[in-house]
């Protein structure tokens, strides 16, 4: 109808009716675009809470499951560091403790599961990133994505290079072949090794270097790969925290 009367007036030559009939259509099209641009506005906030609320569903998680670790392999560093001591004489302590035995064996144990964000990468892979409308936010989650990788390599790393001390000195580790139920999960963990030969240990300079060696890569595991991913999701969580005006 209106490209019509627009031919209709250009055959007249009549002008200003074709100025008029022209304003008509863009300002019909600068309308139609900004309802299109308000309705895809509010889909995209609705969308943006409820990514949110999922994200912060799964940094609770991660983070639970990330201090759990981190106090556990703390410990253990620990009794690493006061058996070093013992072993080297930088103590007046004649045997290991059970706890530094168990930590020696303890060495290979970097089975940390580092959670993916599987809310983030699913929205990464939409290309729907920029309905995050807080920048700093959106600059976090891609810091953190990079810091889960990062500790992945890192504590790949780490495996690689750990030695297993109990295999390769038997005479000097005994493993007890004893399970016991471990927490709420109900996992069977080994209480091992339980019995160390400290004086063997003592005049035995190869084993004395690995496990020293071992000391210092568990030290970088937990300073390349624990640490940084427990940092990067708890600053991630708070991020969250505030836009979703949630209060700890």
């Amino acid at each position: 109808m209106l490209l019509r009367r627009i031919t209709k007036h250009v055959r007249e030559q009549n002008w200003f009716a074709v100025f008029i009939d022209f304003l008509i259509v863009v300002v019909g099209v600068f309308i139609g675009i900004q309802v299109a641009n308000w309705n895809q506005a509010r889909v995209d906030r609705i969308d943006e809470l409820m990514f949110l609320q999922q994200l912060h569903a799964e940094l609770i998680l991660s983070e639970e499951q990330s201090k759990n670790k981190a106090g556990a392999r703390r410990h253990v560093v620990r009794n690493m560091e006061s058996a070093l001591d013992v072993l080297f004489g930088r103590v007046e302590r004649a045997t290991l403790s059970q706890d530094e035995c168990q930590a020696i064996g303890l060495t290979r144990a970097t089975n940390l599961v580092i959670t993916e964000l599987g809310s983030f990468n699913e929205l990464a892979a939409s290309g729907r990133v920029s309905i995050i409308s807080d920048k700093h936010l959106r600059l976090s989650l891609v810091r953190l994505q990079q810091v889960i990788r990062s500790s992945h390599r890192n504590k790949e790393h780490a495996t690689k290079i750990i030695l297993n001390l109990p295999y390769l000195y038997p005479e000097l580790m005994a493993v007890n072949g004893y399970f016991e139920l471990a927490g709420a999960t109900g996992r069977l963990e080994a209480r091992a090794p339980v019995i160390c030969d400290t004086e063997g240990m003592k005049a035995n300079q190869s084993f004395l270097n690995a496990f020293s060696l071992n000391v210092d890569a568990y030290d970088g595991y937990i300073r390349d790969a624990l640490e940084p991913w427990i940092k990067a999701v708890e600053e991630v969580r708070e991020q969250v925290d505030d836009v979703l005006d949630i209060n700890r």
